[in-house]
């Protein structure tokens, strides 16, 4: 997917790519693993083509990663948006 990306900003003048609202969802049966694996890979994916991104979103319900009621970063998400 990124490759492909890549390659139609390089065949269109080098248009500037932005890879905005990505989230793993945690609802529908999704196991916590692939959602933390998937967005580790986009985040590298991106990162490692000089893509800007962001997550969505801070706070609804289904990909989360912060808690509005509890005041409470969700740790396993915040280490695969950020690799610590």
């Amino acid at each position: 997917m990124y490759d492909i990306m890549e390659n139609w900003s390089a065949r269109n003048n080098q248009v500037r790519l932005f890879n905005g609202e990505s989230c793993a969802h945690n609802y529908g049966g999704s196991l916590e693993e692939d959602r933390l694996r998937w967005v580790r890979f986009m985040v590298e994916e991106c990162e490692r083509r000089g893509i800007p991104w962001n997550y969505y979103d801070f706070s609804e319900e289904g990909c989360k990663v912060y808690d509005l009621q509890t005041g409470l970063w969700d740790e396993h998400l915040m280490s695969a948006l950020f690799g610590a």
